[in-house]
């Protein structure tokens, strides 16, 4: 019988990422590569690549080509797809994670309304969408003649609602840890803790106290108050079972 592990295996497939080392990106880079996929990490020409590979080596053993390239400017995006054309290698998996984000620090974008721009959101609509487009458009040739094609697109809430950062904050507070024990004491399936991470030692209660086997903590990372190597030394120190990577 076919185990979960080799039903889940990804070893002869190529997948290419896009906006691999920021926070989804490398996490996205890092599960694949752990189930087997061979990798082309793309991101801006100044990204730390030598970081994000030099952890993915110590993950797991398999081929990492990473490739700068501005994905907001169109001959950039054509050289891309050329290479990968050009390659004569196959690809299996397209992942589009890439975007404007909050963090940005765009003039005229994490701002109020009022005081966006017009210039700043034509940028948000080349890089957030047209690179998309472009993409999947320019790499179907790759996309259609192999086994187990995945196009993934990335995308937030806010193209179904309206900016509302609670549905990222949750209340900063802490976690409800009583009624997380309750929770993971009548389920057989991870329990994930979200909304209540103000803190690193929040992480640190909900997991020893509540039970947690796994917390959100999109928030404070996106907003810089803390940095992932201090929730993973608060990890660490609390004797919490961490991945043992850079």
């Amino acid at each position: 019988m076919t185990s979960i592990k080799e039903l889940s295996s990804l070893r002869g497939r190529r997948a290419l990422v896009t906006g691999a080392t920021g926070h989804l990106g490398k996490i996205i880079s890092e599960t694949l590569a752990e189930l087997g996929a061979k990798l082309v990490l793309v991101d801006r020409p100044d990204s730390d690549f030598d970081r994000l590979t030099a952890s993915l080596a110590k993950l797991c053993s398999v081929n990492i080509e990473p490739l700068g390239c501005d994905l907001e400017q169109q001959d950039q995006r054509t050289e891309l797809i050329a290479w990968m054309k050009s390659s004569g290698q196959f690809l299996n998996i397209l992942v589009n994670k890439a975007a404007l984000a909050g963090a940005s620090r765009l003039p005229g974008w994490s701002v109020p309304f009022e005081e966006q721009t017009v210039a700043t959101w034509r940028r948000a609509l080349e890089f957030n969408l047209t690179a998309k487009f472009d993409h999947c458009q320019g790499l179907t040739p790759l996309l259609r003649d192999v086994d187990g094609v995945n196009i993934i697109n990335i995308a937030s809430t806010y193209g179904i609602h309206g900016p509302d950062m609670r549905l990222y904050e949750g209340n900063r507070k802490g976690f409800d840890c009583e009624l997380m024990r309750a929770v993971s004491a009548a389920v057989s399936i991870p329990v994930i803790a979200s909304g209540g991470m103000g803190t690193v030692q929040h992480l640190v209660g909900v997991v020893q106290q509540g039970q947690a086997d796994a917390v959100a903590m999109a928030d404070i990372l996106h907003y810089e108050r803390a940095t992932m190597a201090q929730v993973r030394a608060a990890a660490i120190a609390a004797q919490l079972d961490v991945r043992k990577f850079a």
